[in-house]
């Protein structure tokens, strides 16, 4: 179905942004109907060294996608979970992940980002609509429509545009600039442009699963999924697809900054911190300076964090994915840390991805029930359409950079209260528990896509204690 105006100009989406929101953005409008174009100022599905995880819920969603085949063929389930200690002793097990699975019937996985973007953008059946190495300059605006200029010159005619270019959006910095200028609010507009914070960095990367100096010998088996914790560092590391291990070392920065003053970290930034810091176990013998030796690619950057105060849209320009909520979040006090549901879910891995799917679903659903009755919305609708997708995903946004940056703050042992939750009380909750919470937190009750078959829903969260116990 292609939605047409009454003077046969279709409605049409410009997508600013080709990684993970923008890509699968393309994807879900295809299957929509709804015509589109996606700019994307690199190449489509780079190599940055980096992995991207995902849910159970983000499963789901990939299924209405039509792209969890190719994925399941290529990954490995995430299954068993050990804590160490920085020396290789093991302070505990946990089987939440398998316990998740049972219930939901879909995994937990951590997979390599490019892979994962390949997979999407193969589905895509009209390649025209993608435009690589076109990044977004300028855009004006009216009542009947949008025109975004390209930095290569190039002009696109739109209804809508959706800044889903990331945490360094240019589209988030126009909006900024238009809220200032012709809006005359530079409060907002500073928000806008400096409202998100880091308070640690982090070196992704992804490794070989075997020794440098013993080729064959595996480094940790394949599904399972280790992290360490220490004071202001730690670290994880999964085997989440065969021969591949994708870890992370995270370290609190000297100081917080703020976009887009923060700093940018160098391939010597990461070879000091691990002759710093490589020793740290991540098993009984793997070591981080393991990882590292055995890396293929590896890149050391801030883990900006924060949800976008201000209004999200502005006109007809709507920002989405990590343009308006990166996940961690600044330190809270500990009377709010003890009202959380940390304790219930700790196992955060595919919170970022998840979120970015989840808010494609909610702005999709708006798109397709206006569009059955108005082919041709007005500025008013579109602006009601927005206005529904942010109050849906705000609250999971916020909950989502809540969890991730308490489990961030305890595995680096951010405070006393954040040593004795993970040491003391964390170890002895039973697995089933910490999967009801989960499943509870996350699954229950999040978005998928309206208009297309609904996969089957988990099983009701109280069955899982019954047959737990």
């Amino acid at each position: 179905m292609t939605v047409t105006t009454p003077s046969c100009k279709p409605f049409r989406v410009i997508i600013a942004g080709g990684s993970i929101c923008g890509l699968s953005l393309a994807l879900v409008l295809e299957k929509a109907g709804i015509d589109y174009v996606l700019l994307e100022k690199r190449d489509i599905a780079p190599q940055l060294g980096a992995s991207i995880g995902f849910s159970t819920h983000g499963v789901r969603i990939m299924e209405q996608m039509g792209i969890w085949d190719d994925i399941r063929a290529i990954i490995n389930p995430l299954q068993d979970y050990g804590h160490y200690e920085a020396d290789g002793t093991l302070f505990y097990t946990s089987q939440i992940l398998p316990e998740i699975r049972k219930v939901t019937n879909r995994p937990q996985l951590l997979m390599s980002r490019q892979t994962w973007l390949q997979v999407v953008h193969s589905h895509i059946k009209d390649q025209r609509k993608i435009h690589s190495r076109t990044g977004v300059a300028s855009y004006t605006q009216n009542d009947e429509g949008i025109v975004v200029t390209a930095d290569n010159g190039e002009t696109f005619e739109g209804s809508i545009l959706v800044g889903a270019d990331g945490i360094h959006s240019i589209t988030r910095s126009l909006v900024a600039d238009e809220v200032e200028k012709v809006d005359g609010d530079a409060k907002a507009a500073k928000q806008m442009k400096e409202g998100f914070a880091a308070h640690y960095h982090c070196i992704f990367a992804t490794s070989k699963n075997e020794y440098k100096n013993q080729p064959g010998k595996p480094i940790m088996p394949e599904a399972n999924v280790a992290d360490f914790s220490g004071k202001d560092h730690c670290g994880l590391v999964a085997a989440g697809m065969p021969g591949q291990l994708f870890w992370f070392f995270y370290l609190k920065s000297a100081d917080i900054t703020n976009t887009p003053f923060i700093p940018k970290y160098r391939e010597e930034d990461a070879e000091e911190a691990m002759r710093v810091y490589g020793g740290a176990h991540v098993g009984p013998e793997c070591t981080f300076k393991d990882l590292w030796d055995a890396r293929v690619s590896s890149n050391m950057k801030a883990l900006e964090e924060g949800v976008m105060k201000t209004k999200w849209s502005r006109g007809r320009v709507v920002l989405m994915g990590d343009s308006v909520h990166k996940v961690n979040t600044p330190p809270i006090s500990p009377d709010e840390l003890q009202r959380t549901e940390t304790a219930k879910c700790t196992i955060n891995t595919g919170l970022g991805g998840q979120l970015a799917l989840e808010g494609i679903c909610n702005l999709t659903n708006g798109l397709v029930e206006l569009l059955k009755t108005s082919p041709s919305p007005s500025s008013g609708e579109i602006t009601q359409v927005f206005t529904n997708y942010e109050t849906k995903q705000r609250p999971r946004a916020e909950w989502a950079m809540s969890i991730s940056g308490h489990q961030t703050r305890m595995e680096s042992q951010a405070n006393w209260i954040y040593w004795a939750f993970g040491r003391l009380i964390l170890p002895r909750l039973p697995d089933w528990l910490m999967a009801v919470g989960t499943i509870k937190s996350i699954y229950v009750g999040s978005p998928c896509m309206e208009f297309l078959l609904r996969p089957a829903d988990i099983l009701p969260p109280q069955k899982t204690t019954v047959s737990a116990s």
